[in-house]
């Protein structure tokens, strides 16, 4: 309803104006319509309940950041802590026996090879100790046999002390043709060098 004052406020002041012209005999001049609808239509609401005054819009917008988000096309990033790197841990060789030629103590590269690796367990397990055994095939004079089967196995710990084992952690023995394998008359099998970790034989309970 409040809005429709200033239409009842106009008319009113037409009818004054139409009553006075009439009075005095003249003739009532036109009014202008529509630059009374222009000025009622520029003139600004008045403000209601209904109509509140619009708020006066913020100068200055706060800047809102924007969320983190993974750059299209680039791979998914691990946010988690990566695990500790677990130290090295050298592997207990497998091969364990080594096999020599007729009256010979003499080890070929393979051997080397293989011995090395054993080297580097005991280096890094100082408190592990082995036995060399030395062995001999049945040919040949029993007390000859006994000699090669000893220089046999001192060519492994040689070779082991070489490598940086310590000489404490090496037993070197020999059973020169007592001990076949299988059988005495497997000559290849029997001209031979075992090594043997003991676990129940440690230097610390020396």
């Amino acid at each position: 309803m409040e809005n429709r004052k200033p239409f009842i406020l106009t008319a009113v002041m037409l009818a004054g104006a139409a009553t006075l012209a009439a009075c005095s005999g003249t003739q009532p001049t036109q009014p202008d319509i529509d630059a009374t609808a222009r000025a009622i239509a520029a003139a600004p609401l008045p403000v209601t309940a209904e109509h509140p005054e619009p708020a006066q819009a913020d100068t200055q917008v706060a800047a809102i950041p924007e969320p983190l988000t993974q750059p299209a096309g680039a791979a998914p990033v691990d946010m988690a802590e990566p695990a500790p790197a677990e130290a090295p841990t050298e592997a207990l060789p497998t091969r364990f026996v080594f096999s020599f030629a007729t009256n010979s103590a003499s080890l070929d590269e393979a051997d080397y090879a293989e011995i090395k690796r054993h080297a580097e367990y005991l280096v890094a397990h100082p408190d592990a100790v082995i036995t060399i055994a030395g062995h001999a095939d049945i040919r040949g004079p029993k007390s000859l046999n006994e000699k090669l089967a000893r220089a046999r196995a001192d060519a492994v710990a040689l070779a082991l002390k070489e490598n940086g084992v310590s000489e404490s952690q090496i037993l070197v023995t020999s059973f020169g043709e007592s001990v076949p394998v299988v059988s005495e008359n497997n000559w290849r099998e029997n001209r031979r060098v075992e090594i043997e970790y003991l676990d129940d034989y440690r230097l610390s309970a020396r």
